[in-house]
């Protein structure tokens, strides 16, 4: 219910305006003064949701957010950013905690040679307190001789009374095989 309130599809608030507009067109065509008030009060409806629905941040959109904030933190390198966005706790493969991954994106610049990243998609599923983002990647890579290599990878959040922390990222697959190869070339932190 609450996506439907705060994150519709463009095309509901926008077929809820037109409807508005018709009646309120109509209802003064035909001096119809209860038609065109049933008009009116459509479409301001229809311009009050768009305005709450683009106003009010929903935690899937939150999730949609600091994942493509992260992302785009490691594209260009940004560690402090990326560091605040990440939480202490979470983990992605054998890191168990922020500073293992901090210290991995470092190195994955340099080996296997990590030159660029590109969304290719992302997409939100929350069940209940838990949301889990899927995004596909396009990353150019040296090892791959600049040819850029598809991964997608799942950022998982959940809801810790009140803020929606990042638990989990986990590679999904490599080139529409399973995640082992990006597993293997995780570099070794040593911690």
């Amino acid at each position: 219910m609450t996506d439907l309130l705060f994150d519709p599809a463009w095309y509901l608030p926008a077929g809820l305006l037109a409807a508005g507009a018709i009646l309120f067109w109509t209802g003064n065509r035909k001096l119809d003064r209860t038609l065109k008030n049933l008009g009116g009060i459509l479409a301001l409806l229809a311009i009050t949701w768009g305005i709450v629905s683009y106003l009010v941040q929903t935690p899937k959109e939150h999730a949609l957010t600091q994942t493509r904030a992260i992302l785009s933190a490691y594209k260009s390198h940004n560690w402090p950013r990326m560091q605040e966005l990440l939480d202490p706790g979470t983990t992605l493969g054998h890191y168990g905690n922020r500073d293992m991954i901090m210290l991995a994106a470092r190195q994955s610049i340099d080996n296997p040679g990590v030159k660029d990243v590109y969304i290719l998609s992302t997409d939100a599923d929350q069940v209940q307190s838990h949301i889990s983002v899927t995004t596909t990647l396009a990353t150019t890579v040296d090892r791959a001789m600049g040819r850029p290599v598809r991964s997608t990878w799942q950022f998982d959040f959940v809801n810790m009374g009140g803020d929606w922390t990042l638990t989990t990222i986990t590679p999904l697959s490599f080139e529409g095989q399973s995640p082992d190869p990006i597993l293997r070339e995780l570099p070794h932190t040593g911690k």
